[in-house]
């Protein structure tokens, strides 16, 4: 993502540069000044995309990240019932080890042995569902990007010669509203979307 950012900064640069160029400076003693035939001035070949927007309208993000919830919900749901019956296990040796019911001190030490392999296990189990759910976010977000190189590619057919990503800490200071194609875009990409069926 760092990495597209730094992309889409180097072509605003690329196109204020140019921008500039082609407006204030002469050709062969003209100034070249983007107007249409009435001296009204032309729209560039430029666009943008909030960012934001875009991913919180985007049917297929919506439905990914609900599902990616839901199953962040139920593997936390078994590991907090494991918890639970580990706890109570745990006051149980506490209540026994106070009553000195075990017969011996090895009998004690067995279930101390017990108790800490069971603590390991959940906890390896709680390591195990964080990284699922980082590996499945990241696959999201691959997929979500090619489903957006694609559609953008589509979308676009010529229309634009530039389209930047305008996300939450902006490079732009100022935007005009009339290049920002977001509802377009979010109208195509959810017009395309078919929702997996389950």
């Amino acid at each position: 993502m760092k990495r597209m950012n730094y992309m889409l900064k180097g072509l605003l640069a690329l196109t204020v540069l140019v921008s500039f160029i082609s407006c204030d400076s002469p050709t062969n003693g003209n100034t070249t000044v983007f107007t249409s035939g009435d001296s009204i001035p032309a729209r560039l070949p430029v666009a943008y995309i909030t960012t934001d927007s875009l991913l919180a309208s985007y049917q297929f993000v919506i439905d990914k990240n609900e599902e990616i919830l839901k199953k962040l919900e139920d593997k936390r749901l078994v590991i907090s019932r494991r918890y639970e019956k580990f706890r109570k296990e745990v006051l149980d040796y506490e209540q026994r080890a106070q009553r000195n019911v075990y017969i011996s001190a090895e009998r004690q030490q067995q279930e101390e042995t017990r108790l800490g392999r069971e603590q390991q296990d959940i906890e390896n189990a709680a390591a195990q569902v964080e990284k699922e759910m980082a590996a499945d976010s990241r696959d999201l977000q691959i997929s979500l990007q090619d489903s957006l190189d694609l559609a953008i590619r589509e979308f676009n057919k010529g229309k634009y010669q530039i389209i930047f990503s305008n996300s939450g800490a902006s490079t732009f200071f100022y935007m005009d509203e009339s290049y920002d194609i977001t509802k377009e875009v979010i109208e195509f990409l959810n017009a395309r979307y078919t929702p997996a069926r389950k």
